[in-house]
């Protein structure tokens, strides 16, 4: 009998390296296994995030072409409602018009995500607005849009911080553009509003993962519009990353 003539140690030897081979070869398909299933995983994020990124440029794309008609539009109205040299004395009363109140509804049309057109004059004051005739007794001079357009001596447009609306009672993103006269004297200010759920509904009409969250920012890191709406991070400032993480 041969088992009879080999040595236990050298049985053992042999088993010992049958077994270290198994354990060798297990390690090795595992290690394959791993390797084939971080590549699937690392290409379902990739994947993920190139579709995530599409998304987001398709989704600022249609914001910027909003804003840029809106923009186009306060443009058309500053310009026409330049105050003529002599004329300052009859401003308000040639802006609170019916005439001028038509013109401004009659503006938006085709515009829908806008809510309203208002013209304020260089005390704040809402001389005009598009919704409504005659204009209700509405002052923003406390408002920092206002503030800023009646300081500064550009004609470029200011998108304002959500504001709560004395007019709709709803948060609402405003607008604006200053009306000066041909002197840069300060006038007054032409604006308009979207309410937050224009962009919420927007933001949410996308599909994406469960717990995802879409947010409007504008360049000084304001938060301006998110889906789901968290009312503390409302016009708040989210440049930093403490901020950015309670998105």
């Amino acid at each position: 009998n041969m088992s009879e003539d080999v040595p236990v140690w050298g049985r053992s030897r042999a088993v010992a390296v049958i077994v270290l081979g198994g354990i060798v070869l297990s390690a090795v398909v595992v290690a394959i296994a791993a390797a084939h299933i971080f590549k699937q995983r690392d290409d379902v994020v990739a994947n993920h995030q190139r579709e995530l990124k599409n998304t987001a440029l398709i989704m600022a794309e249609n914001t910027g072409q909003d804003f840029q008609a809106f923009d186009r539009l306060l443009g058309e109205l500053a310009a026409k409602f330049q105050d003529d040299p002599g004329r300052k004395d009859d401003l308000v009363e040639r802006l609170a018009s019916h005439r001028v109140h038509l013109e401004m509804k009659a503006a938006l049309a085709g515009m829908p995500f806008i809510t309203q057109l208002g013209v304020f004059d260089q005390n704040g004051d809402l001389v005009n607005v598009s919704s409504t005739w005659p204009a209700p007794p509405i002052n923003i001079r406390d408002r920092e849009h206002f503030r800023q357009l009646r300081a500064s001596s550009g004609g470029a447009a200011l998108i304002g911080s959500p504001v709560y609306s004395r007019l709709s009672d709803q948060w609402i993103i405003t607008f604006n553009r200053r009306i000066a006269d041909p002197r840069g004297e300060f006038l007054g200010v032409v604006g308009g509003s979207v309410d937050l759920t224009h962009f919420e509904r927007f933001f949410e009409s996308v599909t994406l993962e469960e717990g995802a969250t879409i947010a409007l920012i504008r360049m000084d890191g304001t938060l301006l519009a998110r889906h789901p709406r968290k009312e503390s991070m409302v016009g708040r400032a989210v440049s930093n990353p403490r901020a950015m993480a309670a998105l």
